[in-house]
């Protein structure tokens, strides 16, 4: 009981920092296809757009293309086109990593070292360092941001539902997003 009682103290509050800082996307649920999907899904990744050095984002959307001078996101039912100019950042969610089922997998794994006695005040820790590192690394995989750590405006196009442009002819006021996927009810 002594050994549990220690490995409570010491690493119980780690797990729950770790657990906390752990990545998740940044995207709304069912806003973007699951990895495996991706590169057959019709739709844009999840973008935010800043066009000021705030921290929330001025818009975010579907993003629809990537013009020579405009960046074009369906936000709700409206397209926002903002020239390049006006806009000091974009992040776009190309993929959901299923970043929780990691975080879940890290969590279960270092309550799992309880069990391993004194060797937990060595399992846990490596537990924690590697979920959290895998989690992290999975959730941000699936983001680009750009202008900017060493991706250009070129590099959002891929992430769009029109890479090549907003097609001629399309009527852009009829645009609609993706629909929200209902979970199975059984």
């Amino acid at each position: 009981m002594r050994n549990h009682k220690a490995w409570t103290q010491c690493y119980a509050p780690l797990l729950a920092i770790a657990v906390a800082g752990c990545a998740g996307i940044n995207a709304p649920r069912g806003s973007v296809p699951m990895a495996q999907v991706a590169a057959q899904d019709p739709f844009g990744g999840w973008a935010a757009v800043w066009t000021d050095k705030s921290y929330r984002p001025t818009f975010e959307g579907e993003l629809i293309a990537v013009g020579p001078d405009s960046v074009f996101v369906l936000s709700g039912d409206t397209l926002v086109a903002r020239p390049m100019s006006g806009v000091r950042r974009v992040r776009v969610v190309g993929y959901n990593p299923k970043a929780a089922d990691l975080m879940n997998w890290t969590l279960v794994g270092t309550l799992s070292t309880a069990s391993h006695g004194l060797i937990a005040f060595l399992s846990a820790p490596v537990w924690l360092l590697v979920g959290s590192i895998t989690t992290s690394s999975a959730a941000y995989a699936s983001e680009l941001n750009a202008p900017g750590h060493n991706h250009s405006w070129d590099d959002l196009r891929a992430y769009s539902r029109f890479p090549q442009g907003i097609p001629v002819g399309i009527d852009r006021a009829n645009l609609r997003g993706r629909v929200p996927q209902q979970p199975d009810r059984h």
